[in-house]
């Protein structure tokens, strides 16, 4: 199904499950733009990232809590179980401690709060993903 954890691929390959337009294509441009190598897959719904998650393995999961079909937490949960190497973020506005505690619970492994400081996102994925920025950095030297 894909390379398992620790295995270095090329590019890391993201979900991120977001129904604001506007807000995935601001990430996806940042993203771009990061050293590393990242492709970024969309989904609107629980259902689309139900689907995507049975055609394609994703190293990272970026996820809302609040979809138009389902909360993101259970989300992560069921394609965590598709996908037990894939890593969580939780990108929402939800700042509540009850949302961090069951994030957890989950296994999600960070938590970044709407509107996204770009400097979060790049710490976040450059600790969950550390070979991929060092990959990048040897290969600009």
């Amino acid at each position: 199904m894909g390379f398992g954890a620790g295995q270095y691929k090329k590019r890391l390959i993201i979900l991120h499950v977001e129904d604001q337009l506007d807000f995935f294509h601001v990430i996806r441009q940042v993203l771009e733009q990061m050293p590393g190598e990242f492709s970024v897959l969309h989904a609107r719904t629980y259902a689309e990232a139900i689907e995507l998650a049975g055609k394609y393995y994703f190293d990272c999961i970026f996820i809302d809590i609040n979809l138009p079909d389902g909360n993101g937490l259970d989300l992560f949960a069921e394609i965590k179980g598709l996908h037990p190497h894939a890593r969580g973020v939780i990108v929402s506005g939800a700042n509540e401690e009850e949302f961090v505690g069951m994030a957890g619970a989950v296994g999600i492994d960070a938590y970044l709060i709407k509107p996204v400081q770009l400097g979060a996102l790049y710490d976040t994925l450059k600790n969950l993903f550390p070979e991929a920025f060092e990959k990048a950095q040897m290969a600009g030297s």
